[in-house]
């Protein structure tokens, strides 16, 4: 599947499958997003935080309808996502915010390449109306599960935030809407008062079960034989609503979020229109009301704008009911129900079928096909707002969904399917044959059958490219999953980058240390790697390095080509062609590094190592500029403190690099960071061969003692930005609010060692929540490790070495200030 990249603002978000398809379909709808949408179009597809994509689909979807003035007002897309995390759906809920954006997106791909489904489309709501019918269809039609939340009760507190949005949304709805006029909130609100004119209300669920709001898409429920109307009856649509209020079929009695999507836009429609009304033809103005000529001149001022509006919608009356009819149906499932038992209402869920329909037929709603047809469609990254992880749930990268124009369909590719079915469309069991029997439940067979077709994965990526070596699979039977690389844009200084594990087994990893079952007491932490894991924490690290406070990093990367230099004078060996660096940093340092093996000759090969993609990416990019040609990189995506990934290097070495010496490099203090530090250099260790050297770098102190310890903690309490840097993982990966930070600072190592830890301390209980939708949660004062620090005397440096096999070839200190006990260490060792 095809992986996508955007940068933005010091930050590269990736979209793999599903979501590069959408991009795809974005980019070629240009002319209806700005330059800067694509930012934030970016964040919505690509960031890891749920918070930080949701908030970006609501400004894009926001930004879509206040592009038309004339739609009016647009309530209650806050109270849906506030709802969706405070978990006030049912238990298999999943996002409905993001799920709009992707939908209106997925959507306007199929229009694009299927000539029929527009074509009827446009016979229905007219060709020029389409795109703008389309976006009201698209993000409004989950926006009733404000009022199906089994929360949403008459006098309830979340009925209170349903009823106090659309209040807020109506008490000012020209002051966001008529811009160009520069019309203030206090202005209208003295029109309002001088003209006596009434603002909308929506006080409970009669105001909505209204027959005048059934009646306005009363055709689509016929159209779709959901059931007969007589002039005087109720709809097909309103029978339906009401019977599945009181009856219990797979599921407990509930208020349908379709039909309340269809019957809130209808009601906001319409009470918008009234208001302008009340506008253009107003009630006298009594001269004795305050401001009587400012606020008539107002009046007078935004009138033609207001006369222009309401002419528009009454032209898009028609086609904006049909819109709401499409989402009437989109959640109907004739399935679930029993036929005897509706048909006694008036239901005939037996013949029950969405059509699109030829010639403008009445027996088509070409409409609420697109729509039912695109939801169902749209279902990875959603995730479920509940304690119970979905184990099955799809993601971008599980999934391709591209509208093609040369088929005239949607093709579609399963990652599973692929790998488990010899012929997925002709297994009952693939996920493609059953989301195809899901769509033909309540769709025309031959419909779907014209617009859907499975398709073998032709962007997926090759097994190696002719410009860079890559690292060949690993031995199946290890627990690895390595399928060659991950492309890489073509800015980029190399084009691919070997992967050893999907980002679904590292965040298992991440679990195991922060979730805690019920009496395990364990300490909760981060590990070193997913510290810096993640877009968010890779920019925040960042920024931390750039801190004059940060002198670990300040004055490491300032002072490091002298102190390298240093080295070398006293090493009168020939230095390895290729170099190896566990953990690429600012790449600053891999920079000075690489420029030396090339001055002694050659062109060395380049093989940087991170667990984090932005880090590896960012990082190796500027270490790689100049010195090492892209088809001597090979970038590695892997944890190098887990022993069966570090395999990976010694099959790069057989396999591309060749026999000769490798220099190794753990720089900037990385190995300080890790809880058993021993242990990592001792594993790094075992990689090498005769001949290897490895450079370490390490936080130094003259002195270990309890002031030195309590000097150590207040260094790190005095940057700022690191504070941000080490709080982003939790926020990121576990959804979790970072509570106190807590700075200790202790003598460990047999009195050798200078231990620094920052602690997240909780000042309440608190949940959070996993990409997987599994919880965490922690108690009042409990503490969750986010970061460790050391600073090493000079003794236990020599016997971390010593310990992991290592014999030193030379080294040396330098102290960050004459007054300071701390500095930094340089060594290079061989095997």
């Amino acid at each position: 599947m095809k992986t996508i990249s955007h940068s933005s603002h010091g930050r590269t978000y990736y979209f793999t499958g599903a979501n590069a398809d959408l991009w795809q379909i974005a980019t070629e709808h240009s002319a209806i997003f700005a330059e800067r949408d694509f930012d934030t179009l970016a964040q919505a597809f690509g960031s890891s935080d749920d918070n930080e994509r949701v908030d970006a689909s609501k400004l894009l979807i926001t930004k879509l309808w206040k592009a038309h003035p004339e739609l009016g007002p647009y309530p209650f897309l806050d109270c849906l996502s506030k709802f969706e995390f405070n978990r006030q759906f049912h238990s298999n809920y999943r996002d409905h915010v993001c799920h709009q954006l992707k939908v209106y997106l997925l959507g306007l791909g199929i229009l694009s390449c299927s000539h029929r489904l527009r074509g009827e489309t446009g016979k229905l709501v007219g060709d020029h109306n389409l795109g703008l019918v389309w976006l009201v269809t698209a993000v409004f039609h989950d926006v009733g599960y404000v009022v199906e939340s089994e929360h949403s009760q008459p006098d309830s507190r979340s009925w209170k935030l349903v009823r106090e949005e659309y209040e807020r949304a109506m008490r000012n709805p020209l002051t966001a809407l008529l811009q160009e006029h520069d019309l203030s909130d206090a202005t209208e609100q003295q029109i309002q008062k001088a003209y006596s004119i009434r603002t909308p209300t929506l006080d409970g669920m009669g105001d909505l079960e209204q027959d005048a709001l059934f009646q306005a898409f009363k055709e689509e429920g016929v159209k779709a034989n959901l059931g007969q109307f007589i002039a005087g009856d109720r709809t097909p649509v309103q029978k339906y609503f009401a019977y599945a209020q009181k009856t219990a079929s797979k599921r407990p009695p509930f208020k349908d979020h379709g039909v309340a999507s269809a019957l809130l836009l209808t009601k906001t429609w319409r009470d918008f229109d009234e208001y302008l009304e009340q506008l253009v033809m107003p009630r006298s103005l009594s001269q004795s009301q305050q401001n009587a000529p400012k606020v008539a001149a107002a009046l007078s001022r935004i009138r033609p704008s207001v006369e222009n509006v309401l002419a528009k919608r009454r032209q898009l009356e028609t086609h904006i009911m049909r819109a709401a009819g499409a989402m009437s149906l989109h959640n109907i499932t004739p399935a679930q129900w029993n036929r005897e038992d509706s048909s006694n209402q008036g239901l005939t869920f037996d013949i029950y079928r969405i059509r699109i329909g030829k010639d403008g037929s009445n027996t088509g709603n070409p409409l609420a096909f697109m729509l039912a047809f695109v939801d169902t469609l749209q279902d990875w990254d959603r995730p479920t707002f509940s304690e119970t992880p979905n184990e099955g749930a799809l993601h971008s990268h599980d999934i391709s969904v591209s509208p093609d124009k040369a088929a005239g369909k949607v093709l579609v590719y399963v990652k599973k399917d692929a790998e488990e079915f010899s012929a997925p469309p002709k297994s009952k069991h693939a996920r493609y044959s059953r989301v195809v029997r899901c769509l033909k439940e309540f769709l025309d067979e031959g419909d779907v059958d014209s617009l859907l077709a499975w398709t073998p994965d032709t962007a997926a990526i090759p097994k190696a490219a002719p410009s860079a070596p890559i690292v060949p699979p690993l031995d199946s039977r290890r627990d690895l999953d390595l399928g060659g690389g991950m492309k890489m844009p073509p800015k980029d200084p190399w084009h691919w980058v070997a992967l050893l594990r999907s980002e679904a087994s590292r965040h298992g990893d991440l679990m195991a240390t922060l979730q805690r079952g019920k009496g395990d007491s364990r300490p909760r932490y981060i590990d070193s790697g997913f510290a810096y894991w993640g877009t968010a924490p890779t920019n925040r690290w960042w920024e931390a390095c750039r801190s004059p406070y940060y002198l670990v990093m300040k004055k490491g990367i300032a002072t490091f080509e002298d102190r390298w230099e240093e080295l070398l004078d006293t090493f009168e060996e020939s230095l390895p062609g290729i170099y190896v660096s566990y953990g690429v940093g600012t790449g600053e340092k891999d920079a000075v590094v690489l420029a030396t093996l090339k001055a002694a000759g050659g062109q060395p090969f380049y093989v940087p190592i991170d667990m984090s993609l932005d880090m590896l990416v960012e990082g190796a990019k500027i270490a790689s500029k100049g010195p090492s040609r892209t088809n001597r990189i090979i970038p590695v995506l892997m944890d190098f403190s887990a022993p069966l990934e570090l395999e990976t290097v010694k099959e790069i070495r057989r396999k591309s690099l060749g026999d000769g010496p490798i220099l190794f490099s753990l720089l900037g203090n990385t190995l300080a960071n890790f809880a058993d530090d021993i242990s990592l250099l001792k594993t790094l260790a075992e990689v090498m061969v005769k001949g290897d050297l490895m450079l370490l770098e390490v936080a130094a102190t003259n002195r270990v003692d309890d002031t030195t310890a309590a000097m150590a903690s207040a260094e790190y309490r005095s940057i700022h930005p690191f504070e941000l840097f080490v709080s982003s993982a939790l926020t990121l990966h576990a959804n979790l609010p970072v509570g106190t930070i807590e700075y200790t600072g202790e003598v460990c190592g047999n009195g050798e060692v200078l231990q620094i830890d920052i602690n997240s301390v909780s000042d309440s209980k608190r949940r959070g929540r996993f990409i997987n939708d599994s919880v965490i949660q922690v108690e009042p004062n409990e503490r969750i490790r986010l970061y460790r620090s050391r600073k090493y005397s000079l003794t236990a440096i020599r016997g971390l070495v010593q310990e992991a096999g290592l014999s030193e070839v030379t080294s040396n200190l330098q102290l960050n200030e004459r007054s300071s006990p701390f500095g930094l260490y340089l060594g290079l060792y061989r095997k």
